[in-house]
């Protein structure tokens, strides 16, 4: 399955009320075959995240 997001596109992160924030890298697939992704806040607050968690901005 190829990652529905790419590095520099904006998401929402539903944990973090739908704030805005940036993919900054793909990381890879854990052996349970989630998506993860670094992403960064407005703030600069960088956090992992699943594939599940985001949704487009």
């Amino acid at each position: 399955m190829q990652s529905a997001f790419t590095v520099g596109q904006l998401v929402r992160v539903r944990k973090m009320a739908g704030r805005l924030c940036e993919v900054v890298r793909i990381l890879p697939v854990t052996e349970g075959g989630r998506h993860l992704y670094l992403i960064r806040s407005e703030q600069g607050a960088e956090l992992i995240v699943t594939h599940h968690e985001l949704r487009r901005a």
